[in-house]
């Protein structure tokens, strides 16, 4: 029971490099690039099903300002106006994996990002190498 936590804190440095690889999403949108980007991409968690509660980083630029909103699975998280370059930090709360848009006024989507809940905990469990009983 004493090592719980530090098998949690274990398992998320495991899953932070991958998060530096995946964690920039460039998308054309009309005449310009939008470079978005949500860190962290993942979430721990000890058991399945549990919520998850933890603070993200949404980051976005583009040369030209747009108009833009961010949205939490159809909850729209904040809104800007006619913004180059937008950097928030957003408290939200996870039960499964969720993807996050950036649409522009009109609706249309810009980009995406989908952030992950892992369990520390398998709901699998392993199956039996040898059978129970032996004759030895």
């Amino acid at each position: 029971m004493r090592f719980k936590g530090l098998k949690l804190c274990i398992a998320w440095l495991l899953f932070l490099p991958l998060s530096t690889f995946a964690n920039s999403l460039t998308t054309e949108s009309s005449d310009s690039a939008v470079n978005f980007n949500i860190k962290p991409l993942a979430c721990i968690v000890a058991q399945p099903g549990q919520p998850c509660q933890m603070t993200i980083t949404a980051q976005w630029q583009t040369p030209t300002p747009i108009s833009a909103c961010l949205l939490q699975d159809q909850v729209q998280l904040a809104c800007w106006q006619q913004t180059t370059q937008v950097k928030q930090r957003f408290n939200i709360s996870l039960t499964t994996d969720m993807v996050f848009t950036l649409n522009n006024a009109s609706g249309q989507l810009i980009a995406q990002q989908k952030i992950k809940v892992n369990a520390a905990q398998s709901t699998k469990y392993r199956r039996r190498l040898r059978s129970q009983w032996s004759l030895f």
